[in-house]
């Protein structure tokens, strides 16, 4: 596949609050990736300086601003709703992107159009041997927790099916949206991806991990 190909399959949104000790190596990371898709950063009012970076050093981007904080379910949101690709990666600021990161995720989520989202595999920044996150687990109890997080990053390599994915390094499949609903804002932020994959998942959609894509989180 071509990048034109992913270019036109695929947008990145990343929500940004005062990130500008990390908004500079994410967005270079996604530009110096096997894809080089389109990217959307929605502000939330920052106030120091990384909007200005992001116009300054990636005029490529499509920059949208919120007149106030709005937290996270609602940028993610206004992002989505600029968002005219069949896919939807949503990406924390605070990430450093794996050069294959945004091609594996797609190659993942194509394979099927049952499945809703796909997680990637999130390293810790500062020791990629640890694992950050493999996906949202649900217990029986009503908890909700991140698969793996501070395991050992070698025990999880094999792709299969979560509970959800972890809306900081995720790929999404736009028009099952449409049928679910968007991200419920009344979280404002935390436990959004689980419940937006628990619908999912009662409309007969399915949730992947693939760790093959690979993003550092700080």
């Amino acid at each position: 596949m071509t990048q034109r190909d992913l270019r036109n399959k695929v947008t990145v949104v990343i929500p940004n609050y005062n990130g500008i000790a990390y908004i500079r190596e994410c967005l270079s990371s996604l530009y110096a990736g096997t894809a080089l898709p389109r990217v959307i950063v929605v502000d939330n009012h920052s106030t120091d300086g990384s909007m200005e970076l992001v116009e300054r050093e990636f005029p490529q981007v499509l920059l949208h601003r919120i007149r106030a904080n709005t937290g996270f379910c609602h940028a993610v949101n206004c992002g989505l709703h600029l968002v005219q690709t069949k896919y939807a990666i949503l990406l924390n600021n605070d990430t450093k992107a794996d050069p294959a990161f945004v091609e594996e995720l797609i190659s993942a989520i194509s394979q099927s159009g049952k499945i809703f989202s796909v997680q990637a595999k999130m390293l810790t920044m500062n020791d990629p041997s640890v694992l950050d996150d493999a996906g949202d687990c649900y217990s029986a109890l009503g908890w909700a927790f991140a698969r793996g997080k501070g395991q050992r990053a070698e025990k999880f390599d094999k792709k299969g099916t979560i509970f959800s994915a972890c809306a900081g390094a995720a790929i999404y499949r736009m028009s099952v949206f449409d049928e679910i609903g968007w991200f419920d804002e009344r979280h404002y932020c935390y436990l959004e991806d689980v419940d937006i994959g628990y619908r999912a998942q009662i409309y007969g959609y399915r949730n992947l991990y693939a760790p093959k894509a690979v993003v550092y989180h700080a």
